[in-house]
């Protein structure tokens, strides 16, 4: 009896020490992975918030290099008449400024209708020729290159601007195989303009055949266009361009569609297209469809603008400009202009991130591989075993 009851005291006892191992061993590794929490912690905020930080804010680099193409995009020239209204018609509609065909209303006319009558109209107001004598209209046009016999088309389309009235768009339908390319352009004002309607000069716009389209508002987020004013009193200008382009981490956008949609997104009665977008929408007639329209992209002009954004955009710098101050004939109002690229090679110019995604998480997995090696976190366990040892004992 006193053996049996020995024996059983023994298994309690070996079973209250077993519980009190096993507490204490849980013990243990609920202090460990506290002590390893903080740690960690205290380690992600001082080592790795510069790099958060960066990874958060997309931070990024711009590097430059050179390039020689096999085939060069020739520059969009968009062809606007400066100053951009006829002073005879404006003063016929009772406008004081290039903005009021937008917004007052005149008996029995729309506001394209005023638009064109106020603006210069090619092969109307004003001619295009290249040095063949050939005139260049709308539509699809060939014109030959100076110097040479090849002819390269064009696409000439009319475009409705904010600031510059009508403008005329002459896109290449060809890429550049080899270099130097130029051709011939002669502008001449119609003589039977009223004076105070004879113009003072021309501006060319070289852009991409994309980015053209910022200038219906002069909207220009990403490059600046190459602007070139031309006076009539100059019998020539030669112009000489290089090619260039940036590439960016934003979404590739269609423009036409992008801007269409934000205008499908309002609540006016008549959703209708402002200006030269594309030939999905019906033109505004009134100063009423037209204002409820442009109030709508003015409320949400940061999804407008987003419309112009492109992962790449080519643009054009001005490599030399030479002029002839004298003009040779005086009968006309008319000047040249010679137009060229000399070379195939292209200056890009490319945003690179300081810290991709892949960059942050090889950092992160590095540094915690650091942190989990680092001899201190194995002292400092050492320390908490032996105090729950000694803890354990004096218990």
């Amino acid at each position: 009896m006193d053996s049996g009851r020995y024996l059983y005291e023994v298994q309690c006892l070996a079973t209250n020490q077993l519980r009190m191992t096993n507490k204490a061993s849980f013990t243990k590794r609920l202090s460990k992975f506290a002590v390893l929490s903080i740690l960690l912690v205290v380690f992600m905020v001082f080592f790795m918030k510069d790099q958060l930080k960066a990874f958060l804010e997309n931070r990024s680099s711009i590097s430059s290099r050179h390039e020689i193409e096999a085939a060069l995009e020739f520059p969009t020239i968009t062809i606007c008449i400066h100053p951009a209204t006829k002073l005879s018609a404006a003063k016929k509609y009772g406008f004081t400024t290039i903005y009021d065909k937008f917004y007052k209303e005149v008996p029995n006319s729309t506001v394209h209708a005023r638009f064109d009558n106020m603006s210069y109209i090619l092969n109307t107001d004003f001619y295009v020729r290249s040095h063949m004598n050939e005139s260049i209209k709308e539509g699809l046009v060939y014109i030959q290159e100076l110097f040479g016999e090849e002819k390269f088309l064009f696409d000439v389309k009319g475009i409705r601007t904010y600031s510059h009235g009508t403008c005329y768009k002459l896109e290449p339908k060809f890429q550049m195989t080899k270099a130097p390319l130029r051709f011939e352009l002669e502008f001449i004002l119609n003589q039977e303009l009223q004076e105070m309607d004879k113009a003072e000069s021309v501006e060319l716009i070289f852009t991409s055949n994309k980015t053209w389209i910022g200038l219906i508002y002069d909207v220009w987020p990403q490059v600046k266009p190459l602007k070139q004013t031309i006076d009539f009193k100059k019998e020539y200008t030669s112009l000489f361009v290089n090619k260039a382009k940036s590439i960016f981490g934003e979404m590739e956008q269609n423009s036409s569609n992008c801007i269409r949609n934000v205008i499908l997104s309002s609540n006016c009665s008549f959703q209708c297209e402002i200006l030269s977008y594309s030939d999905n929408l019906p033109l505004c007639e009134s100063v009423q469809q037209l204002q409820c329209n442009l109030d709508h992209i003015y409320a949400n002009f940061p999804s407008y603008s987003d419309c112009y954004l492109a992962k790449e955009a080519t643009y054009y710098t001005l490599q030399q400009r030479i002029e002839n101050p004298y003009h040779f004939d005086r009968n006309e109002i008319s000047t040249r202009v010679y137009i060229g690229i000399w070379s195939m090679k292209i200056d890009i110019k490319e945003e690179v991130s300081l810290l991709t995604t892949e960059d942050f998480i090889g950092s992160i997995g590095g540094s915690l591989g650091m942190f989990f090696g680092f001899s201190i976190s194995a002292l400092l366990f050492l320390c908490i075993d032996k105090a729950i040892n000694q803890f354990r004992n004096m218990c």
